[in-house]
């Protein structure tokens, strides 16, 4: 049966800024390991983090071993593509002078629709009909917890929008989003470079 899951290209395009000791980023490490506190290290979801056209969740955090978080980690692998109603999830890295998370402060009751809004859910698939077509978003910081550490911001469609599935698509953050650069790594591939590593 063929997947009814978008496949998700996250993009990252911010400004360069500052010259902070400990600048923030979003994080995107092409190397590391991604598991417990490094999972989030990669935007999720992304063609990158597919085997085999399934999601790749090894490494998810799941410290205490909940059955239910195993079982829906097990469904998830066997499925191909992601949701058709998925989330995105973006972690930020530096600190403030107080070493508090340089996330940007979303409340989930932000809706992100406008043509200038500063994150972006748009159809690029090149054989869809709707291709170009965006999507209003919802965004909201998290709170640390077990799952998620510091720095973390999920996105998803509006309540109510479900995703074509077979189609792919981008969350896209501007500058606007956050007071933050370009990870190095994107900012090398955006640049049409192979990034270092």
């Amino acid at each position: 049966m063929a997947s009814l899951r978008p496949t998700f290209a996250s993009l990252v395009c911010l400004a360069a800024c500052g010259n902070d000791p400990a600048p923030n980023t979003v994080a995107f490490d092409l190397d590391g390991p991604l598991a417990g506190d490094t999972f989030w290290d990669l935007p999720f979801p992304s063609d990158l983090r597919l085997v085999d056209g399934k999601p790749d969740l090894t490494g998810f955090p799941n410290p205490r071993t909940l059955p239910v978080i195993e079982d829906l980690l097990s469904t998830a692998r066997a499925r191909a593509g992601f949701p058709v109603m998925p989330i995105a999830w973006f972690r930020f890295t530096g600190s403030g002078s107080a070493g508090d998370s340089l996330a940007p402060e979303h409340a989930s009751t932000d809706v992100l629709l406008d043509d200038d809004a500063p994150a972006l859910l748009i159809d690029i698939d090149p054989a869809s009909p709707a291709r170009g077509t965006r999507y209003p978003l919802v965004a909201q910081t998290m709170p640390r917890d077990t799952f998620t550490g510091d720095g973390l911001v999920a996105l998803a469609p509006r309540p109510g929008i479900v995703l074509e599935g077979h189609t792919r698509y981008a969350f896209v953050l501007r500058d606007s989003f956050a007071d933050a650069e370009p990870p190095p790594a994107f900012a090398a591939l955006a640049a049409d470079r192979t990034p270092a590593g």
